[in-house]
């Protein structure tokens, strides 16, 4: 019984401890301190990384500290969790426009871009459901067909399974989509791109803080 209340008061002091913590982040912030207020935020990440507005008030402290790379970056992380957080989309523009290169997005870029907000309004999680529940009933019915041969059980049955198909497909779509989707923010002040892995190889261009790339 000991262990146990002993258990229960060190989740409970654990709990207090980051709800100070993030009350702290937040107070700096609203008294005008961003500097700490990103600090104290970014000690925050391993607690609070999957939660949307952590990203955005994160981004909101660093853009204020004029820290554009990690602000867009922040921004990119709360939309990526929540894709309908119109508040972390209009603030990423802004960021967004302090960035000095203005590179034009190719048509297929824009393309794979659609695809992936288009996708990210299903959940993986939800998704994954709805494949087990279709392919359930899809067997049910089918089973309930050849119990009973009445043709609208078959035919009910294939269309489940067809609908089986389509979110299986819409699943393994976005693994594929998101898994390649590996982006990055330039965080230095002045990047120089390199025709060739060395430093005295010739630079083809630079790149400058906050601009957006695409692993490869």
């Amino acid at each position: 019984m000991k262990k146990t209340a002993f258990i229960l008061l060190l989740i409970c002091l654990h709990g207090i401890v980051f709800g100070q913590s993030i009350n702290d982040a937040n107070a700096l912030y609203a008294n005008k301190k961003y500097t700490e207020a990103y600090d104290a935020y970014s000690a925050l990440q391993n607690a609070y990384s999957s939660a949307p507005v952590y990203w955005y008030n994160r981004g909101n402290a660093a853009y204020k500290s004029m820290k554009v790379a990690e602000a867009i970056w922040c921004y990119k992380k709360a939309i990526q969790l929540d894709p309908s957080y119109e508040n972390a989309k209009f603030n990423l523009e802004l960021a967004q426009k302090q960035v000095v290169d203005k590179i034009a997005v190719s048509p297929s870029k824009a393309f794979n871009k659609n695809i992936r907000n288009w996708l990210s309004v299903f959940p993986s999680g939800s998704l994954s459901i709805i494949n087990l529940g279709v392919l359930a009933l899809t067997v049910i019915f089918l089973l309930l067909f050849r119990a009973n041969q009445q043709l609208h059980w078959r035919k009910i049955g294939y269309l489940c399974g067809v609908l089986f198909v389509v979110t299986l497909a819409l699943s393994l779509t976005k693994y594929y989509v998101f898994k390649n989707n590996q982006e990055a923010v330039v965080s230095a002040g002045r990047l120089s791109i390199q025709s060739e892995p060395n430093s005295e190889s010739t630079a083809l261009f630079i790149l400058h803080e906050g601009c957006s790339v695409c692993i490869l």
